[in-house]
């Protein structure tokens, strides 16, 4: 790869929605280190924000966030939506109920992991959807 395009060339994005700061900033970094560029959002009303203003190649979204809009509501806000409906999104969270994973993929969601998982098979499922940096 050329200069030019190490310089000017776009990155894939992603966008980490999580209220766990610690978590937040990890996930984040890792994601940074491989080659891809992250956006932040501390809940599920300022990842709406910035999904719709930055149009991330892929949404990692934890579903139990406090106050406001919940991972549940900002999948089915972003499949509705026809700016961010073809979005990937990839729900990592401590829900693993069966039902509960059905209904992640009903909604739409593209991909599943549980909390806590490490960053290898992160990295293989955010490959899987949107591929390498």
């Amino acid at each position: 790869m050329g200069l030019w395009d190490r310089l000017f060339k776009s990155k894939k994005t992603v966008l980490v929605v999580d209220d766990e700061e610690m978590f937040l900033e990890t996930i984040s970094l890792s994601l940074e280190q491989r080659g891809y560029k992250v956006y932040k959002a501390k809940d599920g009303a300022e990842g709406l924000s910035v999904a719709w203003f930055r149009k991330p190649n892929l949404v990692i979204l934890d579903i139990n966030m406090p106050g406001g809009k919940d991972g549940w509501e900002v999948l089915q806000a972003l499949r509705a939506a026809p700016i961010t409906r073809s979005m990937a999104v990839l729900m990592l969270t401590t829900v693993n109920q069966v039902n509960d994973v059905n209904k992640l993929y009903k909604l739409g969601a593209n991909g599943y992991l549980a909390k806590p998982t490490d960053s290898v098979r992160l990295y293989q499922k955010v490959e899987e959807l949107i591929g390498k940096p």
